[in-house]
């Protein structure tokens, strides 16, 4: 398969959040432009903190097509599944592996939202029929609270 239609998939429970945190409404602004930054942000999170987590019974949904991220998201990915395998298999970052690196990423994206839900988001989080709902007001104040953690969290790795 070309490498341009690859789909990135999060878990079904978390995917209306991905969504939320990129829908501007009438009342607010979006926090983030995009899922794939979104995606990005949480694969990076979830690698930071050692936080793989598998699709549970299989449910996922498709968020993004891999064509639609930047460049320089593709090379967090990319620099991500490298990582992930102690830096030692350079083969993981050529064109033709774009497949497996989605799929670790898929892992760390879905252990970095875990982390989120149950940390920074906790208070904004709504279950219904089984999803995952972040429903805020402000988006100044989430957003606000997002940068304060990804500062937080630079700050303790020393980055």
């Amino acid at each position: 398969m070309n490498s341009r239609g690859l789909r990135i998939y999060v878990s079904e429970k978390y995917f209306n959040i991905y969504t939320s945190l990129t829908k501007k409404t009438s009342i607010r602004e979006s926090i983030l432009s995009g899922h794939g930054r979104v995606f990005t942000f949480v694969a990076i999170l979830g690698f930071l903190n050692n936080r793989k987590k598998d699709f549970i019974n299989n449910k996922k949904k498709e968020l993004v097509f891999l064509h639609s991220l930047d460049e320089r998201e593709i090379t967090i990915l990319q620099s991500i599944a490298l990582l992930n395998n102690g830096g030692n298999n350079l083969n993981i970052i050529s064109n033709n592996q774009m497949e497996k690196i989605i799929k670790i990423n898929e892992k760390y994206a879905n252990g970095g939202m875990k982390l989120l839900v149950e940390g920074l988001f906790s208070e904004y989080i709504k279950q219904v029929d089984g999803n995952l709902l972040l429903e805020y007001e402000d988006e100044s104040y989430l957003g606000k609270e997002i940068l304060d953690y990804i500062n937080e969290k630079r700050n303790i790795m020393n980055i």
